[in-house]
């Protein structure tokens, strides 16, 4: 049986995003920053992207360097789609941090507050 994804690390970032929303695109470099400078087994970033363009999708991921990542979208909907309905989600940027039991620690952390809990 295949564990869940956050369960892999000590805490994943699920983030909310999309390939034309700016703020989004400027938070993927900042992310990014911070997640190269740790460990798979401290963090992981979940991207969750509302975009219904499968070519803008992988495009910006591309262009932001998001390999790192783990890529989820249905694709359908945007804010009406299964992700978005599923969490509340009616604007993005919008992130959760989950641990690895897949309890929420915090909704909508910043960098600096990300930064604070993996290093201690």
């Amino acid at each position: 049986m295949r564990q869940k994804f956050y369960s892999d690390s000590k805490y994943t970032l699920v983030e909310f995003w999309a390939s034309w929303c700016g703020p989004c695109r400027e938070n993927n470099l900042k992310w990014n920053n911070l997640l190269h400078t740790k460990s798979h087994a401290l963090f992981r970033i979940l991207g969750v992207s509302i975009d219904e363009d499968l070519n803008d999708w992988k495009n910006a991921i591309r262009e932001d360097k998001l390999t790192d990542w783990a890529h989820i979208s249905d694709l359908h909907g945007g804010f009406k789609g299964i992700n978005a309905l599923k969490y509340g989600i009616n604007y993005v940027p919008f992130n959760i941090l989950v641990d690895s039991t897949g309890k929420i620690l915090k909704r909508e952390v910043s960098v600096e507050e990300l930064q604070t809990y993996l290093d201690n």
